[in-house]
């Protein structure tokens, strides 16, 4: 139970509560005076907490080496045979997908991206004409999957990430006959971001799962190559109170013999610009391009004003019950699902004026059965989810 002297803190943050491992629910008391002696407004919310993680287990590396790699068949083609465990009460909603290389479209002859340069005339693209590809597997209701793929003859490994909605399990799984880059040989001149999703050209989306605690930061990891010893990102001038803001460049760390690089990036939510900059020892750009990360902490939201619970639980002698109400998120968009069946969609890589600019309603009859359940799903575009469920 959390007690707060409205009078003073019409917003108020509260630590230190007790959790246990499952649905534990929290009772805010709100009072007119410092002694919160005089109740004024009561709330209670339920919390879920899960501490699991999805187990993922392959089970076809046995059809390869002797080193447990998959084997790679004559056309190219990938299988990937498994099986993913969760062991999280309630039982919470399993998803898998698979990402792995594939071989980049190539450009026409002569074609180049606008404000970028390489001083050794080697394009972005060629330093590496591969890029990530990400399926979604489906899984059986006993949890094994088997799914195929093609990846780039370039590639060494695939990787399979498990999800059960609150956690992430990640595992990667090597090919046969396929040996790991060494970036001496690969490319002097490599810079690749790895704990970023790739959304278009130049255009990354940070995984508030894996993106740490910070609201206004985030640290950019990756590798370059042994040629390049400097890499800074400059954060876009924005017009405030009438004056332009110039924010300083930030310099990255990097570890020449791991060849890998961080940065920590000021964030704001939403769409977040800058000009990136990447330089060898005497000073040459290898690369100077713009980029934007999509940075997100916050779920999105939905508010319901029709069906009327009593407890918890829907009651009707009808066939068809009305759902009615908003879905809102602060940032790039959500999709509000009730039953599997969208009612509330909204999708923009452009920055708003908060939840309230994306704001839909929506209004739904939904076809109800005694002792049914009702899923209530409700993700956003960098894969904050709430789920729900009203019994009947």
């Amino acid at each position: 139970t959390v007690k707060v002297n409205l009078n003073k803190a019409p917003k108020f943050t509260t630590d230190n509560i007790k959790i246990v491992r499952g649905e534990n629910t929290v009772k805010v008391l709100g009072f007119s005076d410092d002694k919160c002696k005089t109740q004024i407004a009561s709330e209670e919310f339920t919390l879920t907490y899960n501490p699991e993680r999805p187990r993922i287990s392959v089970t076809n590396t046995d059809t390869g080496d002797s080193d447990g790699n998959l084997p790679v068949e004559s056309d190219g083609s990938v299988t990937v045979k498994g099986k993913v465990k969760d062991s999280s009460e309630p039982k919470q909603k399993l998803e898998l997908t698979i990402r792995y290389q594939v071989d980049k479209v190539k450009k026409a002859s002569g074609s180049t991206d606008a404000g970028s340069s390489n001083s050794s005339g080697e394009s972005a693209e060629d330093a590496d004409d591969t890029e990530t590809k990400e399926d979604t597997v489906t899984l059986n209701q006993d949890g094994t999957f088997e799914v195929t793929v093609k990846p780039s003859a370039k590639a060494y490994q695939v990787t399979l990430c498990a999800s059960n909605g609150q956690n992430l399990k990640i595992k990667s799984v090597k090919l046969q006959g396929r040996n790991e880059p060494n970036f001496m040989e690969v490319s002097n001149g490599v810079f690749y971001p790895s704990n970023v999703t790739p959304l278009g050209a130049n255009i990354w989306m940070i995984n508030p799962i894996t993106a740490g605690p910070s609201l206004d930061s985030f640290t950019l990891q990756g590798t370059v190559g042994p040629d390049i010893k400097s890499v800074e990102f400059t954060p876009s001038t924005r017009l405030k109170d009438g004056k332009y803001a110039i924010k300083p460049a930030v310099v990255a760390r990097i570890d020449s013999q791991a060849h890998s690089f961080s940065i920590d990036l000021p964030m704001h939510t939403g769409i977040n610009d800058f000009r990136a900059v990447v330089k060898t020892a005497d000073g040459n750009k290898l690369m100077d391009f713009a980029v934007a990360f999509l940075f997100d902490k916050e779920a999105p939201k939905a508010t319901f004003v029709e069906p009327q619970l009593y407890g918890h639980t829907l009651f009707t002698n009808k066939d068809t019950v009305k759902f009615k109400g908003s879905a809102q998120d602060n940032a790039s968009g959500y999709r509000l699902s009730i039953n599997h069946s969208v009612v509330a969609e909204f999708t923009s890589l452009e920055n708003g004026d908060g939840s309230e600019a994306n704001k839909k309603e929506f209004e739904r009859d939904v076809h109800v059965e005694n002792g049914d359940h009702i899923l209530l799903e409700l993700n956003d575009k960098v894969n904050s989810s709430v789920y729900g469920s009203v019994p009947v």
